[in-house]
């Protein structure tokens, strides 16, 4: 918290105090700033103030008046922080007492805290309208409002044959949208879904998701990126390989009852015919 203080305290000894305005909006930037106690923000109101009337005593005539003046006005704007702070005991920067600041959350979801791990397969789509990619999210509300707080996602499509039990109530209960009905296997969606699952995401601030976001969450980014004229099929492919998505040589259940080669032919193949705008 030192740190904190020395380095404020530096940039106000450094900066002009001859407009009143100036150091009002010091005291709205302590009130915003990362300073989380409302004991570190009494530090530095006292230092900014301290800094003011230092600079009043090299003063004299109409400047040091208006030094003076300067002074009052920051009093007076910390009285207004606190009187704020005392209306509003269960509010702290903007969020309710007891929930965890952002960066509580990033160390807590280390590997969602940034776009790229291959842990989660948590990737922004090119061409989306801050549209995303992933693996199956943690499933709980903090999480969902984390994603929802850290990258303004506000809608959600999961495309697990089955659903994941509580996902659409954690999703709700984070102030989200959630498609329902969209419970793809290895067959892409039929007409009805993939027109809700486009209109989510030409919506934009949407993620996409299955268990792996490989196979299925490949095969609809892909699609969409065709028809958007994003790209082409034979790109659009390749991408998805990229994210994971299985070629000709995946066997699944290899050597029991239920083997089933190429998994995702009828995926490959929905991508493949896909038609961009204006393609006849």
């Amino acid at each position: 918290m030192i740190s904190k203080l020395n380095k404020l305290s530096s940039w106000l000894l450094v900066n002009d105090f001859k407009k009143e305005s100036l150091m009002v909006n010091n005291i709205i930037l302590i009130k915003e700033s990362e300073f989380q106690s409302q004991r570190e923000k009494d530090l530095m109101l006292e230092a900014a103030k301290k800094v003011v009337r230092e600079r009043c005593k090299s003063l004299s005539g109409e400047e040091k008046e208006r030094c003076l003046a300067e002074q009052e006005e920051a009093q007076a704007a910390a009285q207004r922080l606190r009187r704020e702070t005392e209306q509003q005991p269960q509010q702290q920067q903007g969020q309710p007492q007891g929930q965890p600041q952002l960066r509580e959350l990033d160390a807590k979801y280390a590997k969602w805290s940034s776009v790229g791990s291959s842990d989660t397969n948590f990737h922004k789509v090119e061409g989306g309208n801050n549209l995303y990619r992933s693996a199956l999210p943690i499933q709980s509300t903090e999480f969902f409002s984390y994603l929802k707080q850290k990258y303004g996602i506000t809608n959600i499509v999961n495309l697990t044959r089955t659903g994941t039990g509580r996902e659409a109530e954690y999703v709700k209960a984070a102030g989200m949208r959630y498609l329902p009905g969209v419970t793809l296997g290895t067959h892409p969606p039929n007409d009805a879904q993939w027109k809700s699952i486009k209109t989510y995401l030409d919506g934009g601030n949407t993620l996409v998701h299955c268990t792996h976001g490989a196979d299925r969450t490949g095969a609809i980014i892909a699609r969409w990126k065709i028809e958007k004229g994003k790209s082409n099929p034979q790109a659009a492919l390749q991408e998805a390989l990229t994210y994971g998505f299985k070629d000709q040589d995946q066997v699944y259940n290899k050597g029991k009852d239920n083997e089933i080669k190429d998994p995702n032919r009828l995926f490959r193949a929905w991508i493949l015919a896909g038609r961009g705008r204006g393609a006849s």
